[in-house]
């Protein structure tokens, strides 16, 4: 009875949380080490990188501006977006490419070109691609993943993130007219 207890507690704090081990403000970034996940190398500024390193599923910002650091050419690449909103109403949002700028970018790398261990140099052009929300995938996989705290935090978990006026203009195009 104790270690169901202390698992129901244990859940429910971290749901409340948004699944953040009790928002330490530690916990809800990655490492710096940006390829953490990853079997190739690590990415540092003082090494040079000959090859290129896998880089999906890292923190978009951080592995970003190491690449740009090294003396390569960063492209971010949104890809095609299609929201539905009720009835036949929906948004669509063509792929972007832009090029990287630090600190604009809180997602998570969904895609790299080059591949991982292909050979590159400084001064080679590297596309990153991002996922729509943090967790490098479409709204609707991550809401269904963190719903449940965006219920009981309300708009406070989506704030962590975006602005006021980024949800507010998404759900006027979404939905005009309703």
């Amino acid at each position: 009875m104790r270690n169901f207890t202390i698992i129901t507690i244990t859940s429910l704090v971290m749901s409340l949380n948004g699944c953040r081990l009790f928002d330490l403000g530690v916990n809800n970034r990655l490492s710096d080490d940006s390829s953490s996940l990853s079997e190739h190398a690590p990415i540092s500024v003082n090494a040079p990188i000959n090859l290129m390193p896998d880089v999906v599923n890292t923190d978009m910002n951080v592995t970003g501006q190491k690449l740009a650091s090294s003396g390569f050419a960063v492209m971010v690449k949104r890809p095609r977006i299609v929201v539905t909103g009720l009835g036949t109403n929906r948004v669509e949002y063509p792929e972007k490419v832009e090029p990287f700028k630090a600190a604009t970018w809180n997602h998570m790398i969904a895609g790299q070109e080059p591949a991982a261990g292909i050979p590159i140099h400084p001064g080679s052009v590297i596309t990153l691609t991002s996922g729509i929300h943090h967790g490098a995938g479409p709204f609707r996989p991550w809401m269904d993943a963190h719903g449940f705290s965006v219920k009981i935090r309300g708009e406070s978990r989506c704030l962590e993130c975006h602005t006021r006026q980024y949800c507010i203009d998404c759900h006027k195009e979404v939905f005009a007219g309703k």
